[in-house]
Protein backbone atom coordinates (compact mmCIF):
# COMPACT_ATOMS: atom_id res chain seq x y z
CA UNK A 1 0.00 0.00 0.00
CA UNK A 2 1.18 3.16 -0.86
CA UNK A 3 1.67 5.97 1.59
CA UNK A 4 1.26 9.56 0.29
CA UNK A 5 2.24 12.91 1.57
CA UNK A 6 -0.42 15.38 3.04
CA UNK A 7 -0.58 17.94 0.42
CA UNK A 8 0.24 21.27 1.57
CA UNK A 9 -2.85 24.56 2.37
CA UNK A 10 -0.75 26.79 0.35
CA UNK A 11 1.07 25.97 -3.47
CA UNK A 12 1.23 27.16 -6.81
CA UNK A 13 -2.77 26.53 -7.50
CA UNK A 14 -4.25 27.55 -4.10
CA UNK A 15 -2.40 30.83 -4.15
CA UNK A 16 -4.46 32.35 -7.58
CA UNK A 17 -7.31 30.32 -6.39
CA UNK A 18 -7.46 32.33 -2.72
CA UNK A 19 -6.77 35.43 -4.56
CA UNK A 20 -9.25 35.13 -6.93
CA UNK A 21 -11.59 34.28 -4.16
CA UNK A 22 -11.02 37.10 -2.15
CA UNK A 23 -11.18 39.57 -5.73
CA UNK A 24 -14.84 38.36 -5.37
CA UNK A 25 -15.24 39.05 -2.29
CA UNK A 26 -14.48 42.42 -2.32
CA UNK A 27 -16.50 43.07 -5.42
CA UNK A 28 -19.61 41.38 -4.09
CA UNK A 29 -18.75 43.74 -0.86
CA UNK A 30 -18.30 47.11 -2.92
CA UNK A 31 -20.54 46.48 -6.24
CA UNK A 32 -23.13 44.91 -4.76
CA UNK A 33 -24.94 47.35 -3.11
CA UNK A 34 -25.34 49.37 -5.60
CA UNK A 35 -26.66 46.80 -8.12
CA UNK A 36 -29.28 45.51 -5.65
CA UNK A 37 -30.29 48.98 -4.91
CA UNK A 38 -30.86 49.36 -9.09
CA UNK A 39 -32.88 46.74 -9.00
CA UNK A 40 -35.01 48.09 -6.66
CA UNK A 41 -35.07 51.35 -8.06
CA UNK A 42 -36.12 49.38 -11.50
CA UNK A 43 -39.41 48.17 -9.10
CA UNK A 44 -40.06 52.04 -8.63
CA UNK A 45 -40.04 52.86 -11.72
CA UNK A 46 -41.52 50.13 -13.16
CA UNK A 47 -44.88 50.26 -10.89
CA UNK A 48 -44.12 54.61 -11.54
CA UNK A 49 -44.93 54.03 -15.43
CA UNK A 50 -48.49 52.59 -14.60
CA UNK A 51 -49.22 54.78 -12.40
CA UNK A 52 -48.52 57.83 -14.80
CA UNK A 53 -50.57 56.15 -17.71
CA UNK A 54 -53.29 55.35 -15.16
CA UNK A 55 -53.22 59.07 -14.16
CA UNK A 56 -52.87 60.30 -18.32
CA UNK A 57 -54.92 58.66 -19.61
CA UNK A 58 -57.17 60.03 -22.43
CA UNK A 59 -55.25 62.92 -21.76
CA UNK A 60 -54.06 65.20 -24.99
CA UNK A 61 -50.58 66.27 -22.81
CA UNK A 62 -49.78 63.65 -21.43
CA UNK A 63 -47.83 65.54 -18.53
CA UNK A 64 -47.14 63.87 -15.27
CA UNK A 65 -48.86 65.70 -12.14
CA UNK A 66 -46.74 67.30 -9.74
CA UNK A 67 -47.77 64.70 -7.13
CA UNK A 68 -46.79 61.59 -9.13
CA UNK A 69 -42.95 63.28 -9.46
CA UNK A 70 -42.64 64.43 -6.29
CA UNK A 71 -44.21 61.01 -4.78
CA UNK A 72 -41.42 59.01 -7.44
CA UNK A 73 -38.67 60.90 -6.12
CA UNK A 74 -39.43 60.56 -2.80
CA UNK A 75 -39.26 57.13 -2.89
CA UNK A 76 -36.42 57.30 -4.91
CA UNK A 77 -34.61 59.16 -1.97
CA UNK A 78 -35.82 56.69 0.46
CA UNK A 79 -34.13 53.96 -1.43
CA UNK A 80 -31.11 55.99 -1.09
CA UNK A 81 -30.19 57.52 -4.59
CA UNK A 82 -28.56 60.45 -2.72
CA UNK A 83 -27.26 61.94 -6.17
CA UNK A 84 -28.01 65.54 -5.76
CA UNK A 85 -27.58 65.44 -10.03
CA UNK A 86 -30.14 63.08 -10.29
CA UNK A 87 -32.53 62.92 -13.17
CA UNK A 88 -35.83 61.91 -13.07
CA UNK A 89 -38.03 62.23 -16.65
CA UNK A 90 -41.52 61.43 -17.51
CA UNK A 91 -42.08 61.83 -21.30
CA UNK A 92 -44.09 60.96 -23.78
CA UNK A 93 -42.24 59.28 -26.60
CA UNK A 94 -44.37 58.44 -29.80
CA UNK A 95 -46.91 55.68 -28.82
CA UNK A 96 -45.25 55.45 -25.25
CA UNK A 97 -44.67 56.90 -22.02
CA UNK A 98 -41.76 56.86 -20.40
CA UNK A 99 -39.86 56.92 -17.22
CA UNK A 100 -36.34 56.89 -16.33
CA UNK A 101 -34.60 57.74 -13.58
CA UNK A 102 -30.77 58.68 -13.88
CA UNK A 103 -27.81 58.72 -11.18
CA UNK A 104 -25.02 58.08 -10.52
CA UNK A 105 -22.97 55.99 -7.76
CA UNK A 106 -19.91 56.56 -6.39
CA UNK A 107 -17.97 53.55 -4.92
CA UNK A 108 -15.05 54.47 -2.61
CA UNK A 109 -12.41 51.52 -2.58
CA UNK A 110 -10.68 50.38 0.81
CA UNK A 111 -6.56 51.11 1.34
CA UNK A 112 -6.56 54.00 -1.45
CA UNK A 113 -7.64 57.23 -2.62
CA UNK A 114 -9.52 55.52 -5.90
CA UNK A 115 -13.19 55.30 -6.85
CA UNK A 116 -15.46 53.93 -9.17
CA UNK A 117 -18.08 55.78 -10.41
CA UNK A 118 -21.12 53.58 -11.80
CA UNK A 119 -24.17 55.22 -13.80
CA UNK A 120 -27.55 53.49 -13.76
CA UNK A 121 -30.73 54.91 -15.88
CA UNK A 122 -33.14 52.11 -15.14
CA UNK A 123 -36.30 53.17 -18.14
CA UNK A 124 -39.75 51.51 -18.25
CA UNK A 125 -42.11 52.36 -20.59
CA UNK A 126 -45.97 51.47 -21.45
CA UNK A 127 -48.36 51.91 -24.57
CA UNK A 128 -50.41 54.68 -24.34
CA UNK A 129 -52.80 52.85 -26.59
CA UNK A 130 -55.06 50.84 -24.77
CA UNK A 131 -55.07 47.67 -26.74
CA UNK A 132 -57.54 45.50 -24.65
CA UNK A 133 -60.31 47.83 -25.91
Amino acid sequence: MAHYKQPRKFNWVSVPFYAALIGLVYCGIKFGPPYWRNMKVDEVVRSTVNEYWSLTRGSSSYDAPPELRDRFEKRLRDLGVDDPKAEFIFERDGEDLRVTARYHVVVPHWFTSRTTSMRFAPTAATPIVDKRM
